[in-house]
């Protein structure tokens, strides 16, 4: 095992984990490194959970996983158990498929809120005595040599005997190590709101995803904040020259009633009634697919090393799911830390090239338009149950690591 190593005085120490990134995915990846055994340090740039992004799905590949590390309890509080999901008409509303979210008692399809589900995570890391975050750091270099790795942050050094880059789209830890090969902006522009659940009709805020499909753009619409709000998320394909590179930019409701104009009173219902303080909008961005991001005693995990387009709701749980068998390949008994990580990396690859490769094809899909779109429609009954009992089924749970 490699939990522990002897040092030059002849004593026995925990080995050390530094984790740049704390998001969903680094922090999932600390407390899973710390339940066996190691210290891990997590440096991440923010000091609070963030608001941004407002809803995520967690579904039952990545659930289970969740609940491994001890926060089931604040998930149900928190979160709620999706039934269905329904996709209907842009027009006329009718439902074009319908499909009971299976999971099982242990582990459920939940929708949350992001800033939820990290205040979470992180408070279960801050009761952790092996995790140690370093909030509001700016790691300006990463690095390694034969027998550690080390960053600096903050004018501090700081040296561990592997390095974690979840960081992001934008990894820093990837530019530095692997390439500096940044991520394209697709034509996709998406915004978000969160709609008070108690202004909308029952048949809107129900404990199921819908997915609107259209010509050129879709919605997503889900409860959050135990059914509180409706997170709605709308996608379109809209030229843009102005910088939509952050979350953090504020949207308009004029534009989303320009851009849906025509669509289901449902939609104009939805628009009308959002917190305006709830808009904002961003530019999607996409990354080729990494032949390797296993360099010896640093790796990377999520959306730093596979960013997925978020049309089949899969990058939480991607990252989530690295982190588990990330956690396991490291406790293997075999020669070397940097044997370990490449198995990680193994048996991550191939899974996440074709949750990638799903994701792009549905950005095309879900835009469809004239015979195709009814193509789709009449044969999507078929393709999504096979689709999503692939993913959903917990592969990185039956996994055996030794």
């Amino acid at each position: 095992m490699f939990k522990s190593q002897t040092s030059q005085d002849g004593k026995t120490v925990a080995m050390k984990i530094l984790i740049v990134g704390g998001g969903i995915g680094g922090i999932t990846a600390a407390l899973m490194l710390a339940k066996k055994d190691y210290t891990v340090e997590l440096f991440e740039k923010k000091r609070f959970p963030s608001e941004l992004g407002a809803g995520i799905q967690l579904s039952p590949n990545c659930t289970s996983l969740l609940h491994d590390v001890g926060i089931g309890d604040s998930l149900r509080r928190k979160a709620v158990v999706s039934s269905k999901l329904n996709i209907r008409h842009w027009k006329n509303g009718k439902s074009i498929h319908s499909q009971a979210l299976k999971g099982v008692e242990e582990a459920p399809y939940y929708l949350i809120h992001r800033g939820d589900l990290l205040e979470i995570l992180t408070m279960e890391a801050d009761k952790c005595p092996g995790i140690k975050i370093y909030y509001e750091s700016n790691v300006t270099s990463v690095g390694q040599d034969k027998n550690k790795t080390w960053l600096h942050s903050n004018g501090y050094s700081y040296t561990g005997d592997a390095l974690i880059g979840a960081d992001g789209i934008r990894s820093a830890v990837r530019q530095q190590v692997f390439d500096n090969q940044h991520p394209c902006r697709t034509e996709n522009i998406a915004w978000r709101s969160v709609v008070p659940a108690e202004v909308l009709p029952a048949h809107m805020s129900n404990p199921l995803t819908t997915i609107w499909w259209g010509p050129g753009k879709h919605i997503v619409t889900y409860p959050v904040r135990s059914g509180k709000l409706l997170n709605c998320v709308y996608i379109a394909k809209v030229k843009s020259d102005i910088d939509l590179n952050s979350w953090s930019r504020k949207g308009e409701r004029s534009e989303l009633y320009e851009i849906f104009d025509g669509w289901h009173s449902d939609i104009g219902n939805l628009i009308t009634k959002a917190k305006e303080s709830s808009i904002y909008k961003w530019a999607l961005y996409d990354k080729p697919a990494m032949k390797s991001w296993t360099n010896e005693r640093v790796t990377l995990l999520g959306d730093a090393c596979h960013p997925a387009l978020p049309f089949l709701a899969q990058g939480a749980a991607m990252a989530i799911e690295d982190a588990s068998v990330l956690s396991r390949c490291l406790s293997a008994s075999t020669s070397s830390v940097a044997q370990n990580l490449r198995a990680y990396e193994s048996r991550r690859l191939a899974n996440t090239r074709l949750i990638q490769t799903i994701s792009r094809a549905n950005a095309r899909i879900f835009h469809l338009s004239g015979p195709l779109a009814w193509i789709r429609n009449k044969t999507c009954r078929y393709l999504i149950p096979r689709i999503t009992n692939h993913i959903y089924r917990s592969q990185t749970k039956e996994e055996q690591i030794t």
